[in-house]
């Protein structure tokens, strides 16, 4: 922590807190600073590890999963130039993890740390993350923290710095489950109401401070982050606003196809309101989320799908891949056939600047499998990413919501204010993840994610690709076969450390998707056939290629595009494989994107791909139900007979309407 003198605009001097520390407070009386660490561990170099080598001096896997022996005490691995001794990580319930740190000022000069205060769950105590502290305040006798993985609020004795109580927030019938994800904090001395910005439900919510309870919750914007109070009006950010809207209409190409750039934050005033309207905007709240129960049953899904497979590809909308599909067996489909640039009748352009690609080609079809699906099986014309970029999309299709850390350090990355840097001397610096999508300690949540709920509920289950591009990776070039090189002991999450796949690459654009294709046929091939392992019951594969990247004419991609033409044949092989296979008659494939910010779309930016190939899919069907990556989720954990994850699947809606019981296990034919 920095203490400035505002008015000389000079800096007097810092103390060191915690890991990763987030949120700060002062004490009304001036004398102590209150601030939240959001971090679980100070992270350390690999011995001599070298980013400007990072093929001889990094690993080409990361160290170990956590929670293991290994991540706690280190652990002896192989670089190109021999062996190395990882440092351990320690234990990740230490004082500087998840907790308040407090700093008495009242001499500015001379700061001193007075105490750390952990508040929340405890790691490994019903929970497979850390609490998250995000949000702190003090009042004249009182501290309280937001624990955004536990959607609790922790009451502190501003005295003996001991916890009071947690007061929970918790979703009526829906108990169990976490996602409020709670953050600011703000008070309200008339009614001794506390306040409190509900990220992860659009809302407000409201506590009794004498009753220690909640008392209803208040509509905000999408995802608020602060809350304040000036007399009896509330101020709230919500800083993903109004959403973005269409990027595109149907006949004109793009305006902005970045997310981030587009998005827009609001700021929500309002009276506080009497206690007699809370039950009503309560009600509203509840409705708006999805968590009201509904009288009629789930529609079926077909039970004799064993095995689930998902596919998960970079950054495309719908209308610039599926925008010329006209109609499906039951109708028309809302796509915009001027923006299909990536379609069956693509084209493809200069690019600007480059003096070996000046070429330009009409009605080039780019995507023949991925259209072929859509022919011969179901999609989807209303599902959104409810990502803006790779990092947030990457943790929504694993089940973990983002939280607040990852939100603004994703922001900040992508808007180039933040980098990773290293060597640095700076404590804890290595665990900023920039661009890096995959799932980090400080970013478990109390559920954990998918691996950790296949895992509770005995799924067998296997990973090619996903869930280790790490804070600090490098993923340069000559790196397979799994595309990086690990300079760091960041960790990534055990029960996916032990089931993913060493010969399939992460995300790393100087590998084609062919490469990926026949790593993964290999694989199963030797691992499960014939006679072999019995085949995982859920399978996650990462095809990232039609990301795009720069042209690059002597590798075989002489323009952008081609990267998505690659793409879509590997797509095409690994579902030809797939319907060959024993396990084909109990298999559904679904195929998305990790989010939509690379093109265009008339009905709105968030709007992206979303396939699904199995003998138990309807033909050339095209679902209109509105839904998101938790309904896609929801509908993976129906068919695998497994319960919720967090609010987000549980409340959402599934794509049951996909879904026949007269299954046709006829393969699927590869389109060239």
């Amino acid at each position: 922590v920095a203490i400035i003198d505002a008015g000389q605009q000079r800096f007097i001097t810092s103390v060191r807190v915690g890991r990763l520390p987030f949120a700060i407070t002062v004490a009304p009386d001036g004398k102590r600073v209150y601030v939240t660490n959001v971090g679980m561990f100070e992270y350390k170099p690999i011995p001599g590890a070298d980013r400007s080598r990072a093929r001889e001096t990094g690993l080409p896997f990361p160290a170990f999963g956590f929670p293991s022996p290994e991540s706690a005490k280190g652990v002896r691995r192989e670089t190109a130039l021999g062996p190395v001794e990882v440092p351990g990580l320690g234990d990740p319930n230490v004082s500087e993890s998840n907790s308040v740190c407090v700093i008495n000022v009242e001499d500015p000069a001379k700061p001193r740390v007075e105490t750390f205060i952990r508040t929340g769950l405890p790691f490994g105590q019903g929970t497979s993350g850390g609490s998250s502290p995000s949000g702190v305040l003090a009042t004249g006798d009182r501290v309280y923290v937001s624990n955004a993985h536990n959607d609790t609020i922790t009451v502190i004795d501003a005295k003996t710095n001991k916890v009071i109580q947690d007061i929970p927030i918790r979703i009526p019938g829906l108990e169990n489950l976490r996602g409020v994800l709670p953050l600011d904090l703000a008070y309200y001395p008339a009614k001794s109401w506390l306040l409190v910005a509900e990220a992860g439900i659009n809302a407000i919510g409201v506590i009794d401070t004498q009753q220690m309870r909640v008392v209803g919750h208040l509509p905000a914007g999408w995802f608020p982050t602060r809350v304040r109070v000036r007399g009896n009006t509330v101020y709230v950010t919500n800083a993903k606003g109004h959403g973005t809207g269409p990027n595109a209409d149907e006949h004109s190409p793009a305006r902005d196809s970045f997310q981030g750039a587009m998005r827009r934050g609001t700021i929500s005033i309002y009276p506080i309101p009497e206690a007699g309207e809370i039950s009503g905007l309560t009600a509203h709240v509840m409705e708006m989320n999805g968590f009201v129960p509904v009288k009629e049953p789930q529609a079926s899904l077909p039970k004799g799908i064993r095995h689930v497979v998902l596919i998960v590809k970079e950054n495309r909308t719908f209308d610039e891949v599926l925008g010329d599909v006209a109609k499906a067996s039951n109708g028309v489909v809302r796509g915009a056939p001027a923006l299909a640039r990536i379609g069956r009748h693509g084209w493809v352009q200069p690019e600007l600047g480059s003096l070996r690609s000046r070429l330009a080609l009409e009605d080039v079809n780019v995507t023949p499998n991925h259209h072929a699906i859509t022919e011969r099986w179901a999609f989807s014309d209303n599902f959104y990413a409810d990502s803006e970029v790779s990092v947030d999309g990457h943790h929504w299709l694993v089940g973990s919501y983002p939280n607040a850390w990852t939100e603004s350090t994703l922001m900040a990355a992508y808007a180039g204010q933040k980098d990773f840097r290293m060597p640095t001397t700076a404590p804890g610096r290595l665990n900023f993840p920039g661009s890096h999508s995959s799932l980090h300690p400080e970013e478990q949540l109390e559920a954990g994610a998918i691996w950790h709920h296949l895992e509770r509920h005995n799924i067998s289950f296997r990973n090619y690709g996903e869930g280790f591009e790490l804070a600090g990776a490098d993923a340069g070039e000559g790196l397979k076969p799994t595309g990086a090189r690990f300079v760091t002991n960041v960790p990534m999450p055990d029960p996916l450390y032990r089931n993913t796949s060493r010969d399939y690459p992460q995300f790393n654009m100087n590998i084609p998707d062919q490469f990926r294709a026949s790593q993964f046929i290999s694989e199963v091939r030797n691992k499960y056939l014939p006679g072999g392992e019995p085949f995982p019951q859920f399978v996650f594969i990462h095809l990232p290629n039609d990301h795009m990247a720069r042209v690059r004419p002597r590798d075989g991609y002489p323009a952008a595009s081609s990267y998505v033409a690659d793409n879509d044949y590997a797509l095409g092989r690994i579902l030809e494989f797939l319907s060959n296979t024993p396990w084909w008659r109990e298999m559904a494939v679904f195929i998305t994107e990790d989010d939509a910010q690379g093109g265009v779309d008339h009905i709105d930016s968030h709007r992206t791909v979303l396939l699904i190939a199995s003998p138990w899919a309807k033909k050339n069907y095209v679902s209109r139900v509105n839904t998101s990556f938790p309904g896609l989720l929801k509908t993976v954990f129906r068919l695998l007979n497994m319960p919720p994850l967090n609010l987000f699947d549980a409340a959402a809606t599934d794509l049951a309407d996909c879904f026949t019981d007269k299954p046709d296990p006829t393969p699927y034919e590869l389109q060239p």
